[in-house]
């Protein structure tokens, strides 16, 4: 190869490398920006379109609580970041936001009354809504994410008791699930963006 062929090489290389760049940082951001806002659209309309075919009636705390959630994930969802979501989970004091907002006793309480088929209902509308977050969080920010994951696998490997085969020998590796007290501070602050 000559000099003129190598530079050629360079400079397309380049220009490959930021047209990747401009598709991942504008373009599929957006396009997963507009997926996640879909994907809660169509929870919030068919927690309506419950409430409207008699599940729920609209005055129920428990719908009204859910779709003030709803509402502040489609507010400001699309921000939340492996950052910010490390930085909530670490640093924010689930019992001050408890004090504050009262999201999970307001929730707990506004199912506790419910048939258990629509307690079921709600609480899979909520999981998914939680769901259509990560995964929009696990899709912009991939390897920040692999790495919480790993991190997270790996403390929970070093709290978890030893087993009786021997102290290297972990048993069924699976993802670490978040605490609970998780979910209700993510829904504590969309439900306080919200309001």
């Amino acid at each position: 190869m000559n000099r003129i062929d190598e530079i050629a090489t360079v400079l397309s290389s380049g220009l490959s490398l930021l047209g990747l760049a401009y598709l991942y940082f504008w373009l599929y951001r957006d396009y997963r920006r507009d997926l996640l806002r879909t994907r809660l659209f169509g929870l919030r309309a068919e927690l309506f379109d419950g409430a409207r075919e008699g599940r729920i009636d609209f005055n129920d705390p428990a719908y009204g609580l859910l779709r003030s959630t709803l509402n502040g994930f489609l507010r400001y969802g699309h921000r939340v970041g492996a950052f910010r979501l490390a930085m909530t989970a670490l640093f924010l004091d689930p019992k001050e936001m408890e004090e504050l907002y009262q999201f999970r006793s307001k929730w707990q309480k506004a199912v506790r009354s419910l048939d258990p088929e629509v307690r079921d209902w709600l609480e899979g509308l909520r999981g998914q809504a939680h769901g259509a977050l990560f995964s929009h969080l696990l899709a912009t920010t991939g390897f920040v994410y692999l790495g919480m994951v790993l991190w997270l696998a790996l403390l929970d490997a070093v709290r978890r008791p030893r087993s009786p085969k021997g102290p290297h020998r972990l048993e069924g590796i699976s993802l670490p699930k978040l605490p609970s007290s998780f979910d209700d501070r993510l829904d504590s602050v969309a439900f306080a963006s919200a309001a």
